[in-house]
């Protein structure tokens, strides 16, 4: 909880502490959803509310935004769009950009703990009651 962020490269064989880390954010790493790495970006979700973007590359931090409401979904993306889905049901939509741009908020109006599915052109969003499906462009 809100421990590091690390960046491993592939391969090697046993303890490859020293040679294969590329970089390290000593705080911020999420509890419950997982990292997104979309195109050359990693975007966390910290436990204080906090989106944050970082260079998938270097490490180095691009933005932070807070966020209202709790996440235990992971972030997703498609077509330079991504995805925040709040415990309480509130769906952010955001620019895959080098500056945080708010594209849309969708209240669901009921629970939601699952990441959402992007699948055939399609986003799934599952909440406590229903299973939305909405089509892509």
């Amino acid at each position: 909880r809100n421990g590091p962020i690390i960046a491993i490269r592939p391969g090697g064989r046993g303890d490859v502490t020293e040679s294969h880390v590329v970089w390290k954010v000593r705080r911020g790493g999420p509890y419950i959803p997982s990292g997104l790495a979309y195109r050359n970006r990693l975007y966390v979700v910290r436990d204080a509310r906090e989106l944050a973007c970082y260079n998938a590359g270097d490490g180095q931090p691009i933005w932070t935004k807070r966020l209202r409401g709790t996440f235990t979904a992971s972030l997703v993306a498609a077509d330079g769009r991504v995805y925040a889905t709040s415990e309480q049901g509130i769906v952010t939509v955001f620019a895959a950009a080098d500056s945080f741009q708010l594209l849309a908020q969708n209240d669901l109006d009921e629970r939601c703990l699952a990441t959402p599915a992007i699948a055939g052109g399609q986003l799934f969003l599952r909440s406590e009651k229903h299973l939305y499906c909405i089509p892509g462009d």
